[in-house]
């Protein structure tokens, strides 16, 4: 293969090398973005937005320059993908114009409509000059005619356009199924967007960043996505290998497994539980969830499957210690479901996150929902059984010993590497310079602030820029993870816990995992 990645090789088969997140140049530009302010950081955006706006010049046709140019070195015509374009802009143009003033008029656009297709034209045409400086011109002519470039790129033009207005009449989800494209297609995009300009203000770039884990974490996983038919066709034939996946699928499942590292020693930090080994059998237990129960995920939020498996590890590893009646310190406290509910929402409502819907609303079967309890006890403790038993009940476990019971059933290999937690966590030479564009390495875990080192919380991490102290919220930032079956949070003064349940009902008590514990090994 080719060791030079071109755009229109990320749409066919993506190969992304390193974090799609520009780096600060330098310590003076990383705290002068710590110390602005809101409004100094929305004239920022605002004065970057506008500069790229006038930057677009339009010909006689009605396209920029340098696309024209480069349709008539190709020979190449854009009429039918331009017409689709221009129908989705003026699609998105009605939809955002549900929040202009009156005066604004057809004779007055709405400014936003008007930011959104140059921004668009301006992006298309930064982003092929890119990939004809890349691949010397020889794939801008197919890329020209990809469908999905196109789209993905008027995505990213209209998010970025409303996330500088600050205007929520349009979310992201709306904005896909606008420009029909999924959230995966769009994903494949992500890097070359976020390189187009390098002077990007840091908010911008953080957005992104919000948007990237959403898709990896839920939006990706939904019935309609390629992902879901990738898994489908898995779950109907044999298992695979990383080398009969598509590398762009290799990829995704690899910045998967990154997030959902990253969200265990996170939810684990703010637990103060610090023992290794358990944190171990943590993340085995969802590589294995991941890899050999992977339709587990499907209409599923993936944080959903690893506090079912951080509640499940701890207390079997509470339980087991009771039996033996050992007189060393415990290595695992005590944990209700509350207890690390409660701590995982401490997190996310630090980061202005609305979570509720993530416990309440959990799918039990198609067409309905329940709590996240009636899902572990019903769903998750039957199909993670026997993994559980060999990693917790079986004393002579070791590290990798349940991916080794599963590497004969498991349909997607890569997501059940035999590295540890740490070093799945990234690669910490990729992130130098990146935490400082996201406002210094400095990240909040339950409350406290704590300095990272570059080889716990590593730049590449898809989550980096959840991972570090967010300087801002904005309400479209934060809108991306109220969602929308989700009432509004409650106050919990003092030092409180909050209950997830309306109702905390009494007639689950872990039956399954009770019988499972029955059948301990270290019984005597």
């Amino acid at each position: 293969m080719s060791s030079h990645v071109t755009l229109n090789t990320n749409f066919q088969e993506i190969k992304f090398a390193a974090s799609p997140f520009p780096a600060a140049t330098n310590a003076a530009t990383a705290t002068a973005k710590i110390m602005a302010t809101p409004i100094t950081r929305a004239m920022e955006m605002n004065n970057w937005l506008q500069e790229h706006v006038h930057k677009v010049k339009f010909a006689e046709n009605g396209l920029p320059a340098e696309l024209n140019r480069m349709l008539a070195q190709t020979q190449k015509s854009l009429t039918e993908i331009r017409a689709q374009m221009e129908a989705y802009i003026e699609k998105i143009s009605k939809a955002v114009g549900c929040d202009c003033p009156p005066q604004e008029t057809a004779s007055h656009p709405d400014v936003k409509s008007v930011q959104i297709r140059c921004m668009y034209y301006r992006m298309l045409e930064e982003l092929l000059l890119t990939e004809e400086r890349t691949s010397k011109g020889a794939s801008i002519g197919s890329l020209l005619l990809t469908e999905s470039f196109h789209k993905g790129v008027l995505v990213a033009a209209t998010e970025t356009t409303l996330f500088v207005h600050n205007s929520v009449t349009l979310m992201f989800e709306e904005i896909l199924d606008l420009v029909d494209i999924s959230a995966f297609d769009f994903w494949k995009l992500l890097p070359a967007f976020l390189r187009f300009d390098p002077s990007m203000p840091s908010p911008i770039v953080h957005h992104f960043g919000e948007i990237e884990s959403k898709i990896l974490e839920l939006l990706a996983w939904q019935r309609r996505s390629p992902i879901y038919e990738l898994i489908s066709h898995m779950l109907s034939s044999e298992p695979h290998d990383s080398g009969q996946i598509r590398y762009a699928h290799e990829r995704f499942f690899k910045k998967m497994l990154q997030l959902a590292a990253t969200h265990i020693e996170e939810i684990t930090h703010a637990m103060n539980l610090r023992n290794d080994t358990i944190k171990e059998k943590i993340w085995e237990a969802a590589k294995v969830c991941l890899s050999a129960e992977t339709d587990l995920l499907i209409d599923r939020h993936v944080d959903q499957l690893i506090l079912c498996g951080v509640y499940a590890v701890c207390k079997m590893e509470q339980s087991k210690e009771r039996g033996a009646q050992s007189k060393k310190p415990p290595a695992c406290k005590s944990y209700s479901f509350n207890d690390i509910v409660a701590s995982y929402i401490g997190l996310n409502r630090t980061r202005g996150r609305v979570t509720n819907a993530l416990f309440q609303s959990v799918k039990i079967s198609e067409g309905r929902n329940g709590d996240i309890i009636e899902f572990y006890n019903t769903i998750y403790v039957p199909r993670m059984k026997s993994a559980l038993s060999k990693l917790c009940l079986d004393p002579g476990w070791q590290p990798g010993a349940s991916l080794e019971t599963i590497a004969g059933r498991a349909k997607i290999g890569v997501l059940a590497p035999f590295s540890p937690l740490r070093q799945s966590l990234g690669d910490p030479q990729q992130s130098q310079g990146h935490s400082g564009r996201l406002g210094g390495a400095i990240r909040r875990v339950g409350g406290a602030a704590v300095a990272m080192t570059p080889s716990k919380f590593p730049a590449s991490s898809p989550l980096v820029s959840r991972a570090m102290a967010t300087p801002i919220m904005t309400p479209r930032t934060r809108k991306l993870f109220a969602y929308a079956e989700s009432p509004a949070p409650q106050s919990h003064g003092g030092n409180s816990t909050p209950n997830f349940l309306d109702q905390p009902k009494k007639t689950y008590k872990n039956i399954l995992m009770d019988q499972l514990l029955k059948q301990s090994m270290y019984r005597h």
